[in-house]
């Protein structure tokens, strides 16, 4: 691997062209791969246990960086966050037992979304103050953005060749789970498409009701809060979360609870979608919320309805366990799962969701990582608002990290 690729002097276009010529990829594709080496370089741990292993390839580690485009300068520039999210995916990333299941890009991203959930920076600061929105220049006048969401300023529509349009806007998470629960459940009852369900939701007067299950850890101080499908929310959404909450479940109850029919009751339900946190079966990222709830050990056979005996599946992974084209073992107490394929193969997959031990303890470690984050941010700014009392004004507005090298609207962006 490169270990200064920047210090190449020649022109990207040349440099490119000589690289498609021996490897036969776009230059787009070459600068990916580059960048992707090159944020690997700042996390030498990382580094160090792929050229032990070489169990991630290309594209994993573009995962890797694509994960961290958009990462603002805050955290970009501090050796703390590096070293934490080396530590953290170092750990993600290294084999524990026999035959486990090599995280999948989307399981990778989640953990690096996770990391910065937990460290960055989320209150209005001077430099971002005051700044205008040039996002929707044609909204009514009057609009308070200081109710609205700092996620939710993006509505756009654009005509397609065919006469149809197409409309897209932005969201902060805990409204788009909101509105996916609300059409998902509307198509659901009406045997209608996504599309046709939130057409019926805007024009027509439709009340559905929308029930969010968001985990919380309890003994983490500022814990980030978990919902699916969108994964870890920042701390914004989780106040707002723990505001609208009409309930609150105790999952260490719903863990043991059991109850004699079928189909496992609201907590034991929800219990499960935390701790699987996707569909169960080896490579699926179905989120666990739209997966089906299977027994292990068969009800009709005497398996209880309880977590112990039951995982999130697929329908369609659901319907290979029935098959009794595979089966599975389940650790009650790590939430792993031991595929066992009639081959002879197996492999392990350990639970993902928020419920799961390891993520508990993941929680916890990056609590204190954070807090001592936070007490040298103080430190730090302390000691420049004394130095800018000495020099004068501060500069003007930052912005995020240095300009990636790839931009999808040139193929030939140098990246040097």
């Amino acid at each position: 691997m490169p270990t200064d690729f920047h210090a190449d002097e020649r022109d990207w276009t040349t440099v490119a062209a000589g690289l498609a010529r021996s490897i036969g990829s776009s230059p787009r594709f070459i600068a990916s791969n580059l960048e992707a080496l090159d944020t690997l370089d700042k996390l030498p741990a990382l580094r160090e246990l792929v050229e032990e292993l070489h169990h991630l390839d290309m594209f994993h580690l573009r995962k890797i960086d694509e994960a961290l485009i958009g990462l603002s300068t805050d955290l970009y520039d501090d050796p703390f966050f590096w070293e934490t999210l080396d530590d953290i995916l170092t750990e993600h990333l290294s084999p524990t037992r026999p035959n486990p299941l090599l995280p999948t890009p989307a399981s990778i991203t989640r953990k690096i979304r996770g990391v910065i959930r937990m460290l960055e920076k989320i209150e209005e600061t001077e430099d971002t103050a005051g700044m205008e929105d040039a996002e929707n220049p044609d909204e009514p006048e009057g609009v308070d953005d200081a109710e609205e969401s700092r996620a939710s300023n993006s509505y756009r529509s654009h005509t397609d060749a065919d006469g149809s349009v197409t409309t897209e806007f932005r969201l902060d998470a805990l409204t788009y789970a909101s509105v996916e629960k609300a059409v998902r459940t509307y198509a659901t009852e009406h045997g209608c498409s996504f599309a046709r369900a939130l057409t019926a939701l805007l024009l027509e007067k439709i009340q559905v009701q929308v029930v969010l299950d968001v985990y919380l850890a309890h003994d983490v101080d500022d814990a980030p809060g978990f919902l699916q499908p969108v994964g870890w929310l920042d701390r914004e959404c989780t106040e707002r979360a723990v505001e609208m909450a009409a309930k609150v479940r105790d999952m260490a109850e719903a863990a043991e609870a059991e109850v004699a029919g079928y189909r496992p009751n609201p907590a034991i339900r929800a219990y499960l979608e935390g701790r699987d946190g996707t569909c169960r079966w080896p490579g699926c990222n179905r989120p666990a919320v739209y997966s089906q709830k299977d027994h292990r050990i068969n009800h009709r056979d005497g398996g209880p309805t309880a977590a112990a005996n039951m995982v999130c599946l697929c329908q369609h992974h659901h319907n290979r366990k029935s098959d009794g084209q595979v089966h599975y073992a389940l650790d009650a107490h790590t939430g792993d799962v031991i595929w066992l394929f009639a081959d002879g193969r197996w492999v392990v997959d350990e639970a993902e969701g928020p419920l799961a031990p390891k993520q508990r303890r993941w929680v916890q470690t990056l609590s204190q990582r954070r807090a001592r984050r936070h007490e040298r941010a103080r430190a730090k700014a302390e000691a420049r608002r004394r130095e800018q009392s000495r020099k004068g004004p501060r500069p003007g507005p930052a912005g995020q990290h240095p300009p990636r090298m790839i931009r999808e609207e040139q193929d030939d962006a140098p990246p040097f």
